[in-house]
Parts: structure tokens; sequence; C-alpha cells
């Protein structure tokens, strides 16, 4: 699959301040035990294979326990993720 994307970049967490799970490259944990966040992208110009993708705008909500690393990292951690979480955007 090839694709390439241009645009504006939101997340936004419940965490007190600036996300420690994105400073950190996901070594730390999020200020609280359950996590809330939303990642979206406006596309002013994309392409996905030969799709034009320019114009849209993703978005997914994520909620888990503590230890969100394991959205990106696959394990199946004790303190990984909720039930019904999707591991992918």
């Amino acid at each position: 699959m090839s694709w390439n994307l241009n645009g504006t970049y939101f997340e936004n967490c419940n965490c007190n301040s600036v996300c420690p799970c994105t400073t950190s490259a996901l070594t730390q944990p999020g200020d609280h035990e359950r996590c809330h966040v939303t990642f979206a992208i406006h596309i002013d110009s994309g392409a996905i294979d030969d799709h034009d993708v320019s114009g849209r705008d993703p978005a997914q909500e994520e909620y888990a326990l503590r230890g969100v690393r394991s959205l990106t990292s696959g394990e199946d951690e004790a303190d990984g993720l909720a039930p019904g979480v999707s591991h992918h955007m």
C-alpha cells in the first residue's frame, strides 16, 4: 500500500498537561488510571494507493487502562488495553 498525506495532526488526552506517553516515546504511563485519547488529522491533500483522500478528517478515539504503550506494541500486558479497544487506526 502506498500513501502520501499532507495535513494537520491533532491529539488530545485526559492527562493533566502534555501527554507523557507521547513525549517519552511511550516509555512513561499516562497521568490517570484510564487513558481517554482522541487522534485526528485534517488531510489537506493526499492519496492512499490511487484513491484521493484530500479534504477528509479521519479520527479515532481510544479508551484504555494504564499501559497505553500496548496500543503500539501489540503485547498483552496485565495493565494493557481495555476490552474492545482497537489496535489500529
